[in-house]
């Protein structure tokens, strides 16, 4: 089943925080689930709009990808090669689909998990830089 999951973040303190997304009037809120032991309560959280992502759904070394992320991967030239190429880019949700987009380069995209899971099967690096929002200089060639 799709772990649907939205992180942004807090328009109070600048800190992430992870939940259900709620938006009106240009406005961004993340409904938090309690992780205590009786996990009955939640809070609403104002969020800033523009550092909304949605869960890609993938989750490698301990980190769960979201929108916005940036990493390094290791993307195989041909199905029939061994040859692979190291290729940085960003994930981004688009045509109901989250895409690898390359930066700089050929400005390439890919099905995120297509490539990223050929990667991984194919003992590949896959590697989290960071997120956009946080580390603008990252989507710098």
């Amino acid at each position: 089943m799709m772990e649907i999951l939205f992180r942004g973040k807090r328009v109070d303190n600048g800190e992430w925080v992870y939940g259900f997304l709620f938006q009106n009037q240009g406005r961004s809120w993340i409904l938090v689930p309690d992780q205590g032991i009786a996990a009955q309560s939640t809070t609403w959280e104002e969020v800033i709009p523009e550092t909304v992502g949605q869960y890609s759904e993938l989750e490698y070394n301990f980190h769960k990808y979201f929108e916005h992320d940036v990493c390094e991967m290791d993307i195989p030239v041909s199905l029939d090669s061994k040859k692979k190429e190291t290729v940085r880019g960003f994930i981004e949700f688009m045509y109901g689909s989250f895409f690898f987009i390359e930066i700089g380069g050929k400005g390439r995209r890919w099905i995120f998990s297509d490539i990223a899971t050929m990667a991984i099967n194919s003992n590949a690096k896959v590697i989290y830089l960071g997120d956009s929002n946080n580390n603008p200089e990252l989507l710098e060639v």
